[in-house]
């Protein structure tokens, strides 16, 4: 049986636990970059103008899969329902 006080703790420890495997990743990411631009074999503002690029084709990817996954399993999405 789950407590309040259980309960609240999850609540809160789950986004706490989120943001701390995100911060990870784009910090690992970060700290990554000067390898992935020695390795891309671009200078400083083509290696800039890829990251733009990636993230500017990320928001209409992110809209178009999200408008999939409504119609497929409505709205709901992924989480249920």
């Amino acid at each position: 049986m789950v407590t309040a006080a259980h309960g609240h703790a999850v609540q809160v420890g789950s986004p706490i636990f989120g943001y701390a495997v995100a911060g990870l990743f784009w910090g690992a990411f970060a700290a990554s970059t000067p390898d992935l631009q020695a390795i891309s074999g671009l200078d400083t503002g083509g290696f800039g103008s890829l990251l733009l690029v990636m993230t500017a084709g990320a928001f209409p990817a992110m809209m178009l899969l999200g408008r999939v996954i409504h119609r497929r399993r409505g709205p709901g999405g992924l989480c249920g329902s």
